[in-house]
């Protein structure tokens, strides 16, 4: 006797804010061709993060599939100083600031519902925005300000859980890998 499977699928829109701490690190690279000359300089700073996000998902049994966009905003912009000596021994102080623009993001999201008060879940996508790099350097003598715009793509990958609070309302904790993007 033949027996029929149904499978019950449920999808809802979804609104939310999200807060959090982001930390980012990368190398900053003086370069005096007439010398020549080579410095390096690792910099690093970390703030906060807000922002909104809206999606759609579909859940079947257990399993979540759904598809979120968000705009996020990122409190950063540390100034980091520093100073080095070129191969004839005069000093520099120099300094560079990175600053990321507003953040549009696009995501899929799938997750598997452990138990009725916990959820895991995987995210990947990818993310834009308009970053700015200001780099000063000085001597006795001069003074060089370079500024450099780009808008950079990234990816964006992470892991978190879910926790209903009440109804059509949850809490999620996660974990997020952005990539470095490629300067020109």
């Amino acid at each position: 006797m033949p027996i029929a499977a149904e499978a019950e699928m449920k999808g809802n829109f979804l609104l939310g804010v999200e807060g959090g701490y982001a930390s980012r690190s990368g190398d900053v690279i003086t370069n005096i061709p007439v010398q020549p000359f080579t410095h390096t300089k690792g910099q690093s700073d970390n703030g906060g993060v807000w922002g909104v996000l809206g999606g759609y998902q579909v859940q079947c049994h257990n399993f979540l599939l759904g598809l979120e966009g968000k705009v996020s905003w990122q409190d950063f912009g540390d100034t980091q100083t520093f100073q080095y000596r070129d191969l004839a021994g005069n000093s520099h102080a120099a300094s560079a600031k990175y600053k990321r623009d507003t953040v549009f993001g696009l995501t899929a999201r799938a997750g598997y519902q452990l138990t009725p008060w916990m959820m895991p879940y995987l995210r990947a996508g990818a993310e834009t925005s308009s970053d700015k790099m200001i780099y000063t350097a000085a001597d006795t003598t001069k003074t060089l300000n370079l500024n450099h715009s780009r808008r950079n793509v990234r990816f964006v990958g992470g892991a978190g859980l879910e926790f209903p609070l009440i109804e059509n309302a949850s809490l999620r904790v996660e974990y997020d890998y952005s990539s470095n993007s490629k300067g020109d």
